[in-house]
């Protein structure tokens, strides 16, 4: 299969998830605590980030008295700046830690997806007993993937040093970077179903790298649609659901 028909594939799991989402009572019902938990966590990120903007920046760089002209418009600059920033990392934290926080949740909602696709049950725990057995694996795999997202983000930084083009290279790889943890992150839970923890479900990102860029590129459209990134979380879920059961399907897990 072709590169560019693996990232068609893993771009259109949205639209799937969202048909399939629209069709099913039971995945609705599911779906409620993930929309009302990443609501709220969003509600909380924004808020913080428009009233603690000014406060971090009258540390960093407190206004004189006697400030006019271009230091005023400097500091308006900075704070447009800062505050920006800081919606940025507020959007990154609302996804990965509404799906942390969710996750219980989110386990069911797809676990749900493979019993409407006909799948049977992986194994004799379900919904929150086998997430209880599986949290040490959940939490580490969401702590690996929130290090190297912090890392990789941290590096993009540096390009805003350079003059003029910087900023714009930084805006498009961010936005990949955030692209490819997404793809990575929505489909841990079915990976995790299958026995593939850790390295094993990178292996995984690595062989179909095309199908989950795709994937993560259209969950970052999503956020991006004011009333539709509320749906984001489940719309997600069942797309990484689907697309794992697809691969699973073809023998090339």
């Amino acid at each position: 299969m072709s590169a560019l028909r693996e990232w068609y594939q893993g771009l259109g799991a949205i639209f799937r998830a969202g048909g399939l989402l629209a069709r099913s009572p039971k995945l609705q019902k599911l779906a409620v605590w993930p929309v009302v938990i990443s609501t709220l966590l969003l509600v909380a990120m924004v808020w913080l980030s428009l009233t603690q903007g000014d406060t971090l920046l009258n540390r960093l760089w407190p206004l004189t008295v006697q400030a006019e002209g271009m230091e005023r418009v400097g500091r308006w600059l900075a704070q447009a700046a800062v505050t920006g920033l800081l919606l940025l990392i507020s959007g990154a934290a609302f996804f990965f830690g509404s799906q942390l926080i969710a996750e219980p949740f989110v386990d069911l909602l797809s676990e749900g997806t493979e019993t409407e696709l006909g799948l049977p049950p992986r194994d004799g725990a379900r919904g929150f007993k086998r997430w209880a057995k599986s949290i040490g694996w959940v939490i580490v795999d969401v702590a690996v993937d929130l290090t190297l997202f912090v890392l990789v983000q941290a590096l993009l930084l540096v390009l805003h040093l350079i003059p003029g083009i910087g900023s714009v290279v930084h805006l498009v790889l961010g936005w990949l970077a955030n692209a490819v943890f997404a793809g990575a992150s929505v489909a841990g839970m079915p990976l995790s179903r299958r026995g593939l923890h850790g390295k094993a479900r990178w292996q995984v990102y690595g062989r179909h790298k095309p199908r989950f860029l795709g994937l993560g590129m259209s969950v970052v459209l999503v956020l991006l649609v004011p009333l539709a990134s509320l749906l984001t979380l489940p719309l997600a879920v069942i797309a990484g659901t689907l697309m794992v059961t697809d691969l699973e399907r073809e023998n090339r897990l």
